[in-house]
């Protein structure tokens, strides 16, 4: 699945004022509203990320997917599906290739609540440290 920069805004958006409450005028309006440049993209979907680690945990409000859906976008647990796809693929491939896949993988690796087995946590860890090493002066 893939969004555009416009709609992954819009999916933040809507979780973030249906999972944590914080009112929609809130966000900026008008033509700087939406991220356009790459590190604010970068950050955008690290915040989605975040998001979907912390949905996994709480409780989430029945209106939530159904607002997803009514703007066009996908349910919570396709994004996470996405997220996971994700997740299987940096394994499978066996390096992080960028920011947004070293955030994914600290992120799960950080989930205190994940079922996942000590060889892969081990396989991670040892992925994220060749990551950190290989970019620790930039």
């Amino acid at each position: 699945m893939k969004l555009t920069n416009e709609q992954l805004y819009q999916w933040f958006k809507i979780v973030t004022v249906e999972l944590l409450r914080i009112p929609e005028d809130s966000f900026a309006k008008g033509p700087d509203a939406q991220p356009s440049k790459k590190e604010s993209i970068s950050g955008l979907k690290q915040a989605i990320n975040d998001l979907l680690t912390m949905s996994k945990h709480g409780s989430v409000p029945a209106s939530l997917d159904s607002r997803l859906v009514a703007s066009g976008l996908p349910r919570l647990d396709e994004m996470r599906a996405a997220l996971s796809r994700k997740e299987a693929g940096i394994l499978k491939r066996g390096i992080i290739r960028n920011d947004e896949e070293y955030y994914i993988v600290r992120e799960t690796l950080s989930d205190a609540d994940s079922n996942l087995r000590p060889k892969t946590i081990q396989r991670l860890g040892r992925l994220l440290a060749a990551y950190e090493s290989k970019h620790q002066d930039t």
